[in-house]
């Protein structure tokens, strides 16, 4: 496990974290919390099992893409980019372990016909894309800050709705302390050395810019169209 206070990284880094937390409370009111607080069967969870399987499917492999792409110099943030790509690598086996369980898949075979959302598929893209870039400032920030911090108030409620009913998971309870450690673990490897204050406006951007791409992949799991706007203090537009 990476080696870090994680008080001392928060105080250090709150220019970055209060506008995704803001951008964050701004973005729960929308429509899927609420959704998630009205479930009546783990059935009806369905649609968005379906579609987060395939960013739990997925994502190890843009973890992988970026632990390749990091120059040499940078070898400390190997471990940090590794122990994540390790721990999300079999998340999605336990995501079709429970859909199995609760009748949502007749066979394993059934989610190879799932077509992912574009809104899905753009979720998953920036990680390819700071990757490429070896943007290792934006992945920690946008990726772990931004992502992973929204992951865990997702998997926080839905967690605890599935044990309400019944449908408790491995899947679901594991995320709610990966995730909320995930969302802070790899922020000390962000370079502060010539970072200007434009550059960390612009990486402040980058970071809500990844709010509103799960925002708008989580809601269009419902139908819901949203693609939320916002200042650089975290505010919705």
């Amino acid at each position: 496990m990476e080696n870090f206070d994680p008080i001392q990284v928060e105080d250090e880094f709150q220019w970055l974290l209060s506008p995704i937390r803001t951008a964050f409370e701004e973005i729960r009111p929308l429509g899927f919390f609420s959704w998630v607080d009205e479930l009546k069967s783990p059935q009806q969870f369905a649609p968005v099992a379906k579609q987060i399987y395939f960013h739990s499917s997925t994502f190890p492999k843009a973890i992988g893409l970026m632990l390749s792409m990091i120059p040499v110099e940078r070898g400390e943030v190997y471990k940090v980019v590794s122990e994540h790509a390790y721990e999300e690598a079999d998340h999605h086996l336990l995501l079709l372990d429970w859909m199995l369980q609760q009748g949502i898949l007749q066979n394993k075979s059934e989610i190879n016909k799932i077509q992912p959302f574009i809104e899905t598929s753009n979720c998953i893209n920036i990680g390819y894309q700071y990757a490429i870039e070896r943007d290792i400032n934006a992945w920690m920030a946008g990726i772990n800050g931004a992502i992973e911090y929204c992951f865990y108030h997702f998997f926080e409620k839905v967690s605890k709705k599935m044990h309400q009913l019944g449908a408790g998971h491995h899947y679901f309870d594991v995320h709610v302390g990966a995730d909320q450690y995930h969302s802070v673990m790899g922020l000390k490897h962000i370079e502060m050395g010539g970072l200007s204050a434009a550059g960390r406006d612009q990486l402040v951007r980058k970071s809500l810019n990844c709010v509103s791409l799960w925002t708008t992949m989580v809601h269009s799991w419902l139908g819901i169209s949203v693609i939320p706007v916002f200042t650089l203090e975290g505010k919705r537009r």
